[in-house]
Formats: C-alpha cells, structure tokens, sequence
C-alpha cells in the first residue's frame, strides 16, 4: 500500500497526455509542499481540478509516483481501479523471462499495479467511488 499526501490542493502544473489517458504533472502543490512528476489517470485528473477550486484539505492516494485516488474536501472519495488480470499476466511473462534478467523488470512492474490495485480495494470498501 502507498501512502497518503493531505492539505489544501493549490496547485497543478503542466501536464503531459500519454496515449492511455494517464497524465504527469510537472508539479503538484499540496499542503505547501510542492511534489514533482507525479502521475494520475484521466478519472482521477477531473476530481484533482476539482479539488483546486475547492477550499479546505484533500487528500491523495499514492503509490510510488501514481496518484489512484482523492478525497475532495466535501469528503467524497474517489478512486481508480484496473483489472488485475493485466497485472498476473505480466507477473508471469516475468517469472518466464527470469533467467534472462528481463523478467525482473516485468515482475517489479507487475507488483507495482498489483499495489496499486490493493490500495484501489482499501479505499472501495471505505465507500469510496470507482472512476
């Protein structure tokens, strides 16, 4: 599980759109902290300009750089989900390609969306909104 940034959302930076619709901030300002190159889907993009209009704390749900879920300063959660068969596929071409060290990058890969999605679950049974 990643873990959770909170305080006022002021800032978003410069974005830049990947093909898949995830984008990557520049900067992101948050609690008076300014945090770097951080990632979020296009479900979760809407709630974080939202939340720049909002006053009072949000929160984000982070795992390494990849930002899956926000709860707005009105309370309402909302979080990113993907299926995970993606994931245990690209776990076993891994553990296929382990011997040829390839692999390696593979299963880290694997286990990194599998975070993502263990996070995504917390945050669905707390009643958060899938996006």
């Amino acid at each position: 599980m990643g873990y959770k940034i909170t305080g006022e959302l002021t800032l978003l930076g410069d974005a830049q759109f990947s093909a898949n619709g995830v984008r990557q901030y520049s900067v992101i300002e948050i609690g008076g902290k300014v945090y770097s190159k951080h990632r979020a889907p296009a479900g979760i993009n809407t709630y974080l300009q939202r939340a720049v209009r909002m006053n009072g704390p949000t929160s984000l749900y982070v795992e390494g750089n990849f930002i899956y879920g926000v709860t707005l300063p009105d309370g309402k959660t909302y979080c990113w989900k993907k299926n995970p068969i993606g994931s245990f596929f690209i776990l076993g071409v891994g553990i296929i390609g382990l011997p040829f060290v390839i692999g390696l990058f593979f299963i880290i890969a694997a286990i990194r969306e599998l975070a993502i999605n263990s996070g995504s679950n917390t945050l669905l049974k707390h009643g958060a909104a899938r996006v």
